[in-house]
């Protein structure tokens, strides 16, 4: 079948892409493992209580970040302002 030519300038245009699945299946004793020693429970443990303790440790970053900038002076920014300045001018010249 014959393709219209509306559409010949848009084909082959792009190589072609294509994704590969693959599993993992426990090798040996590994299952046997994994199941003995409930990892699998113990990581959805870990993962909820992660959840929980992100929380805490977000806002003791907040904490610590304000905390660190409080008291912060800018002394001479004017002329860092001037120099980044005269720089990106000079750069757009190139």
């Amino acid at each position: 079948m014959e393709k219209p030519e509306t559409f010949q300038k848009f084909t082959k245009l792009y190589q072609l892409s294509k994704t590969l699945r693959f599993e993992l299946k426990p090798q040996g004793k590994t299952l046997e493992n994994i199941v003995n020693n409930k990892l699998l429970e113990k990581d959805k443990k870990r993962a909820e209580g992660y959840k929980i303790l992100k929380k805490v440790i977000d806002e003791f970053h907040k904490y610590f970040i304000n905390e660190s900038l409080e008291n912060i002076k800018l002394e001479g920014l004017s002329d860092f302002v001037a120099l980044y300045q005269v720089q990106k001018r000079d750069d757009n010249q190139r």
